[in-house]
Formats: C-alpha cells, sequence, structure tokens
C-alpha cells in the first residue's frame, strides 16, 4: 500500500506545479513497483485539494505554464492506468 499525502493545509492542499511534478514523479515510480497493489491519495488538514492554486498563475510564464498543465494532465492518466493494471 502507498499512501500520497499533499501536504499544504494552509492552502487546503491546493497543488502547485511542484507537488503535481512531485505527484507525477511518484507515480511512474509506483507504476513500476510490482509490491503495491494499493495507491491512496490524501490531504493533510481539513480538505483533500482545492484544486489548482490560482496564485501561483499570475507570476507563470507560457512555456512554465504549460508544463504544469502538461504534468497535471500525466497524472490524471497515470492514476488512470493504475486501475486498470
Amino acid at each position: 500500500i502507498a499512501k500520497i499525502t499533499l501536504n499544504r493545509p494552509e492552502k487546503l492542499n491546493a497543488l502547485t506545479a511542484t507537488m503535481v511534478a512531485e505527484w507525477r514523479k511518484i507515480l511512474e515510480e509506483l507504476a513500476t513497483d510490482t509490491e503495491c497493489r494499493i495507491v491512496i491519495v490524501t490531504g493533510a488538514g481539513r480538505a483533500w485539494s482545492a484544486g489548482v492554486d490560482l496564485s501561483a498563475f499570475q507570476e507563470i510564464k507560457v512555456e512554465p505554464g504549460f508544463l504544469f498543465w502538461e504534468d497535471g494532465m500525466a497524472v490524471m492518466q497515470q492514476l488512470e492506468n493504475l486501475l486498470f493494471l
């Protein structure tokens, strides 16, 4: 069993580019882990996640913004793929 905890409770675990990139890396590792059969994604504090941290977009440029979107899409695809292993 693997447990992924979004740990930014002061912002209701709103996702930043760094968090999404780290999440993507963890899921890539879990996809090759033959011992792991269950992945639990949870949030610290009172919320799982408020979604994307919109305040992070005030300073983000086009290329990093695209990479953030791409990482987010990859995370959702990885989660879906784990369901059907």
